[in-house]
């Protein structure tokens, strides 16, 4: 992949960080020269390993990526990142799986938390002018 499209994808890493409130994780971005998932044999545009305990998170964006239209690709990081945002329900969600269980009130907290973060992310786009919203 080009060095401006690598630089563009790490530019929309850093900026939508800020804007869905995960300024205290840690994004380690790379570029695999293979996109084919062996597992169903489909392109993969990107994806996201994101560890909600020690927030770290690495996203792969594959070269399938480029192809795309520039605000298709800026709406594909987003939604890697927005993995984030609910990683930690999803830790929640396989653990009740594997038999884990939980208080209500960790649930009550982990959906206020949720509910919060979605509510700031809305305010500061709603603030936006229409022509600086991605969408």
């Amino acid at each position: 992949m080009e060095k401006k499209l690598r630089d563009e994808a790490k530019k929309i890493v850093d900026r939508w960080r800020h804007r869905l409130f995960l300024t205290e994780w840690q994004f380690y971005v790379k570029f695999p020269h293979d996109g084919i998932d062996s597992s169903n044999s489909q392109d993969i545009v990107a994806c996201i390993d994101a560890d909600n305990v020690y927030k770290n998170a690495e996203i792969l964006v594959y070269p399938t990526w480029a192809s795309r239209e520039k605000d298709t690709r800026e709406i594909l990081l987003v939604h890697e990142l927005s993995h984030c945002v609910t990683s930690e329900a999803r830790s929640m969600l396989f653990s009740l799986k594997n038999g884990v269980m939980y208080h209500d009130h960790n649930i009550r907290d982990l959906i206020e938390s949720l509910t919060q973060t979605i509510s700031r992310i809305a305010v500061g786009q709603a603030r936006k002018p229409v022509r600086e919203r991605p969408y």
